[in-house]
């Protein structure tokens, strides 16, 4: 019978009957489990997305970030990685399985597209997550555009940026985030929601607001 325990798939070890695997039956190791990012405390880096939202994650370490926050909202939430490097795409969808094992949550998908030209409806979306491993991308002009466009007003954005970063480089963030639509910009400083990669040599990170329309609101009201 084959074990439902994703994270024990076993190649000529204790239980292996040398046909589930395809392996010979001896010799072999168990499989590590994949990397989720669930270590000790990860989900409480995102204080910020709460119970119930819908969140979009796009870029750098994407699904290291999205599995801490799928623990974060819930199972009335939702959270969905986008990334353009097929490799890393499919790394991302392995780790479903393991996840939703593990935690008992099913609330996670992953999509294959670019910051640019995010795969989600407009103003559906509580959260966006954008994350370069570079201080000046230059996608972030229409990556501001596109977040403004899927988050629901009221909705909440998250810039990260590693690399070498100065003031210079914040004042250029603010300005242009202003311009796609964004308000109170504000920066976190240095450190990030997700895990930083030792040698990045500075990570940067924002946080602002989509401004709720006069009169407006959205449906989904995500609790506390």
């Amino acid at each position: 019978m084959k074990d439902q325990n994703p994270f024990r798939l076993i190649r000529g070890g204790q239980g292996c009957d040398g046909q589930t695997c395809g392996c010979s039956g001896s010799g072999g190791e168990e499989k590590p489990p994949p990397d989720l990012g669930l270590e000790c405390g990860a989900p409480m880096r995102h204080p910020m997305v709460r119970t119930g939202d819908r969140v979009l994650v796009a870029g750098s370490d994407m699904a290291r970030t999205v599995f801490p926050i799928a623990v974060r909202v819930g199972p009335f939430g939702r959270v969905l990685g986008v990334e353009e490097d097929d490799a890393l795409l499919r790394r991302a969808l392995d780790g479903i399985e393991p996840f939703n094992y593990l935690t008992g949550l099913s609330n996670v998908a992953f999509r294959k597209g670019a910051r640019s030209a995010l795969p989600a409806d407009d103003g559906r979306t509580d959260v966006v997550y954008l994350q370069w491993r570079q201080a000046r991308p230059p996608d972030l002009p229409p990556a501001l555009k596109e977040a403004h466009r899927v988050l629901r007003a009221g909705g909440r954005l998250f810039l990260g940026f590693s690399g070498f970063v100065d003031g210079h480089c914040s004042r250029r963030v603010a300005m242009m985030a202003e311009a796609a639509g964004f308000s109170r910009l504000r920066s976190l400083g240095e450190g990030s929601p997700g895990r930083s990669d030792p040698g990045d040599g500075g990570r940067l990170t924002f946080v602002a607001l989509k401004p709720k329309a006069e009169g407006g609101g959205h449906p989904h009201e995500a609790s506390t």
